[in-house]
């Protein structure tokens, strides 16, 4: 049993340690890989070893540990996935679509000052990358025609927009990941637990009843 604890701790201490002091390492695919077998590893290892400690009197006190490091697995994920789920959040309202705002659409053919219309359709295009109407200097009803400096800030826009669907593909990818793998630590524990503590208490009774 005192094997089994140490070497539960090391599963979860190792990968633990590497996310904060080597991340650059243990984000390689091949690392990522290691990360993962030493998660299932532990969602085997904590329930059988807490089942066990609490079937043998002299190691109860090493149950303490195995649950500790449960909740404690368990509470990262939490985390984990509460900090996907925010910042999926503001990625999606920060790139949501907007629709062009009516009142300055109207201004850019209304407003008495022709400075203030040409304003309007320029910045409905950087927001928007569309043209629309506006009443030049002379009152006549023109195309706006965006130069190349808006084009170039358009488009610097648009890109980081792409960046923030990229990301929010990549969090939601990631979220998904974090609440399999709470399902899946919470369903091994229990079944795996009492599973063994089952097995371990029937096979005392025999032992007891054979003696």
């Amino acid at each position: 049993m005192k094997n089994l604890a140490s070497i539960t701790f090391l599963v979860f201490l190792v990968p633990f340690l590497g996310k904060q002091y080597l991340p650059e390492f243990f984000s390689l695919w091949y690392m990522q890989w290691f990360v993962l077998a030493a998660f299932i590893s532990l969602s085997v290892l904590l329930p059988f070893g807490f089942a066990k400690s609490l079937l043998i009197p002299k190691y109860k006190q090493q149950s303490y540990l195995f649950l500790l490091l449960f909740l404690l697995v368990s509470a990262l994920n939490t985390v984990s996935y509460n900090g996907f789920d925010t910042i999926n959040t503001i990625f999606t309202i920060s790139n949501s679509t907007q629709s062009i705002p009516k009142q300055a659409s109207i201004a850019a053919v209304e407003h008495e000052k022709a400075n203030v219309r040409e304003a309007m359709a320029q910045a409905i295009y950087l927001e928007h990358g569309l043209s629309i109407v506006y009443k030049d200097s002379s009152n006549e009803l023109n195309l706006y025609k965006p130069t190349t400096l808006d084009e170039q800030k358009y488009n610097e826009a648009h890109i980081t927009a792409e960046k923030a669907k990229t990301l929010i593909a990549q969090v939601t990818a990631q979220k998904k990941e974090v609440m399999y793998a709470l399902l899946w630590l919470h369903l091994s524990f229990f079944v795996i637990f009492l599973t063994t503590f089952a097995w371990g208490r029937r096979k005392a009774s025999r032992v007891a009843g054979g003696l």
